[in-house]
């Protein structure tokens, strides 16, 4: 965050179930500890896309019951961030269109895309990349064009030469998807999107990240023949 802590926060703690959705400092260390602010009421323990902007302040963007989801209990667009350096969380304005296990990066310039997901009531899976305008606390569905196919569980990285790759996830219809390999690239100006050179494994719900040395790295994650390390 913008103090430098590293966060955990939503989400499941298997070794207690009734430990859910807290937010804690890590220590690389020490390993988790020092309790510090929830996220509001409004926001989903499961399926939320996350990054972090280029002033450090974290974001929690939609999220909801995935595959679950229905018109009583929809995914949702609610958003927040977190500003380390009161620890609280501020709700932003909420995405236009609620998205839940989609991808979320900080690009070149003051904005946020979330990319893919399910929609509100997951009857399908979104082609939609929402962008957030920091500066002006607003969403656009329109800014940005759509991705190729409608993806879920993939992973967003502003990469070192300043384009965002959206790489694996799943796609096709719901309940019967693929999971894919596949990589896409926009423009350096935002107009479309490349694609790009494919993983070596297929993989949903993986980790994501560039490197100090300009690669990027794909950890972990769920592969078409189960969990992989």
């Amino acid at each position: 965050d913008n103090t430098g802590q590293i966060l955990i926060f939503g989400g499941y703690n298997p070794s207690d179930p009734g430990d859910t959705a807290q937010t804690f400092h890590y220590d690389i260390v020490e390993g988790p500890s020092g309790a510090l602010a929830d996220r509001g009421a409004g926001a989903p323990d499961d399926f939320f896309a996350y990054c972090t902007d280029s002033a450090g302040l974290i974001y929690s963007l939609g999220g909801g019951p995935g595959t679950a989801a229905s018109s009583g209990n929809p995914n949702t667009g609610y958003c927040e961030r977190y500003l380390g350096t009161t620890d609280t969380w501020q709700p932003i304005a909420p995405m236009p269109t609620p998205a839940a296990d989609a991808c979320a990066v900080a690009d070149a310039s003051g904005h946020i895309l979330v990319i893919g997901g399910y929609d509100a009531d997951a009857t399908t899976r979104l082609t939609n990349v929402a962008r957030y305008d920091i500066a002006t606390d607003t969403w656009s569905d329109t800014a940005i064009p759509d991705l190729p196919v409608g993806l879920t569980g993939a992973r967003a990285v502003r990469g070192a030469d300043d384009r965002v790759w959206v790489m694996g996830g799943r796609t096709g219809p719901v309940g019967s998807g693929t999971i894919v390999s596949t990589c896409y690239v926009l423009d350096a100006d935002g107009s479309a999107w490349n694609a790009g050179p494919s993983m070596a494994e297929a993989r949903i719900w993986f980790g994501a990240a560039l490197g100090d040395d300009d690669h990027i790295y794909v950890m972990g994650g769920v592969t078409p023949a189960g969990g992989t390390d």
